[in-house]
């Protein structure tokens, strides 16, 4: 049986820091074209050393449809030693991320003997070549891999009904893209693939609104973990949030079943923990007491009633719905007026 494109990324990463390489182009044109086709990039789309699109910055490679296309991922590597006197500069090597991606508009990535870093809607992320996991592969897989490309949206071919158009006014991303995310969260297999592809679409979507920014992913506190941190801006925040304050907590559930009434506790746990009033909840079947005012839907209840504090719960089919044109804040106002008014 061949391995799987994430085994293959497991055992590519852990190889790194046994490997000698002579020189950094060395490092470079052996690594990067591994690491492409691993994902299921072409050879003639491996670019290195690339001007990027419409700007004077260079990165080492990137993958793209064509040398001077938006690059689909962009690439930078860096050979260092494994020298515990002389730690590597990651804070500078994540604003060097961040510039890429910003100026881009794509995920960067960087890579060394002995760390990855991805970033991707507006975090960093740092993993751990020698105790890369095969579920982090799966998330890596999903994230960057080939076939969740598609042609950057200048090159791509126009689209009628689910095409250029952003989902509203407020949230930027277009509805070919919301699209490919939907599809990539019905169609993941393992558990990993299936949280990270519904985490990524989550992350997408609020990374489109000029009100606000992903600020934390996988936030990691002294008592539990956060999938995504919002943070708004001071001005322009639309109505149905001019009460959540600076801080909004995203949590994403890919699971076959709804949420039940004890994630739910867990997850008003969280914002009480950092004093936020509202969540979001990506949950793509729901709450448990949907049909009944029962279970989690009464938790909700209770907790706004109580506390004040508030969860909209968004699933696959709103977002189907959304695809079809409706508004997504329009769906979060429904969801939050309908609590307030304690409405069916």
């Amino acid at each position: 049986m061949k391995p799987s494109a994430s085994e293959k990324l497991v055992a590519l990463l852990k190889s790194l820091p046994e490997q000698a390489f002579a020189s950094h182009t060395d490092f470079l044109t052996t690594i990067v074209p591994q690491f492409a086709q691993i994902l299921g990039y072409a050879p003639e789309e491996v670019f290195f050393e690339p001007y990027l699109a419409n700007t004077r910055m260079r990165s080492d490679a990137m993958l793209a449809p064509g040398p001077t296309s938006r690059p689909w991922l962009v690439v930078e590597v860096k050979l260092v030693r494994d020298d515990q006197r002389n730690p590597p500069p990651i804070g500078r090597w994540r604003i060097q991320l961040k510039q890429f991606s910003s100026t881009s508009g794509s995920p960067a990535i960087l890579i060394s003997p002995f760390d990855l870093l991805v970033r991707t809607s507006g975090s960093t992320s740092r993993y751990s070549n020698s105790e890369i996991t095969s579920e982090q592969a799966d998330g890596l897989v999903m994230l960057l891999g080939r076939a969740t490309r598609g042609a950057p949206a200048e090159e791509a071919p126009p689209a009628p009904a689910q095409g250029n158009e952003r989902l509203d006014q407020w949230f930027l991303l277009t509805r070919r893209a919301l699209s490919v995310l939907l599809d990539n969260v019905n169609t993941a297999t393992t558990n990993a693939a299936k949280g990270a592809s519904l985490e990524e679409l989550a992350a997408q979507v609020f990374a489109s609104a000029p009100f606000c920014r992903v600020k934390h992913r996988n936030l990691t506190t002294a008592s539990s973990e956060i999938d995504l941190v919002l943070e708004f801006t001071p001005e322009g925040v639309p109505h149905p949030f001019h009460e959540a304050g600076r801080y909004v907590l995203v949590e994403c559930k890919n699971w076959a079943e709804p949420v039940g009434a004890k994630h739910i506790r867990d997850y008003l746990a969280k914002l009480a923990a950092v004093r936020a009033t509202l969540g979001i909840l990506f949950s793509a079947n729901g709450v448990t007491g949907a049909d009944a005012g029962a279970d989690a839907l009464r938790e909700i209840q209770r907790a706004f009633d109580k506390d004040n504090a508030s969860i909209a719960v968004v699933t696959k089919d709103d977002l189907a719905r959304v695809l079809a044109g409706d508004s997504f804040l329009d769906v979060i106002d429904a969801r939050l007026d309908r609590l307030r008014f304690n409405r069916d």
